[in-house]
């Protein structure tokens, strides 16, 4: 049921339990929405797919979903846990920085005029945790001669460290050119060729001449 339910474009992670069978072998389901924030509508049941004998479903909300509340750093005044304006219209993003390292954060956003504050809009997904990266690629590297048999190179530390401080740089060398590895994909149709059946009709008609 489990791989069944996340395997479907509009539902990403749940988690699922099963009862016991009754005394007509059938059973009790309970979906839980990990992903899906806020009041879901019930899920649609396909009776008509299911085989057995007087086949019968219900489907019931156990518990109404909330989004999160945003209210981590003041309970009584329901104040979030941080919050952000970002007036360059040019770059509608913004880097949250200070975060707990594998704890969950939810983003939502509205717009804001003249009139005052749209709607809140949640993100997609609902949630991310902050988890280490790889650093980035290095952009400032040099070679200079030092003698008649070596050479210096020299770098800069790359810009974002991926979160984990960078202890140790690897420096490789060849006589040959390196170059960026390029990946060919080769792909084999079965080509048909295409045969176009063309009708046409028309008026026959003589024109006749005498002379006399």
């Amino acid at each position: 049921m489990k791989a069944a339910l996340e395997s479907l474009s509009t539902i990403g992670t749940v988690e699922v339990t099963r009862s016991d069978a009754d005394e007509n072998r059938g059973y009790t389901w309970a979906v839980t929405f990990l992903t899906e924030m806020g009041d879901l509508p019930t899920l649609i049941l396909d009776q008509e797919s299911m085989i057995g004998a007087a086949v019968s479903t219900t489907s019931n909300e156990l518990i109404k979903g909330v989004h999160p509340p945003f209210n981590s750093l003041d309970r009584v005044q329901g104040l979030s846990l941080g919050s952000a304006v970002v007036a360059d219209l040019s770059d509608l993003s913004v880097r949250v920085r200070s975060l707990r390292e594998g704890i969950p954060y939810y983003f939502r956003v509205q717009a804001l005029n003249e009139v005052g504050y749209g709607p809140w809009t949640t993100s997609s997904p609902n949630f991310e945790l902050p988890l280490p990266q790889q650093p980035n690629q290095l952009s400032d590297i040099s070679v200079n001669v030092v003698d008649g048999d070596s050479l210096r190179v020299s770098f800069a530390a790359p810009e974002h460290d991926g979160g984990k401080v960078v202890d140790k740089y690897r420096v490789e060398w060849d006589k040959a050119r390196l170059v960026d590895e390029i990946q060919e994909v080769k792909v084999d149709l079965s080509i048909r060729q295409e045969v176009q059946v063309v009708s046409t009709s028309t008026d026959m008609w003589t024109k006749y001449s005498s002379s006399s």
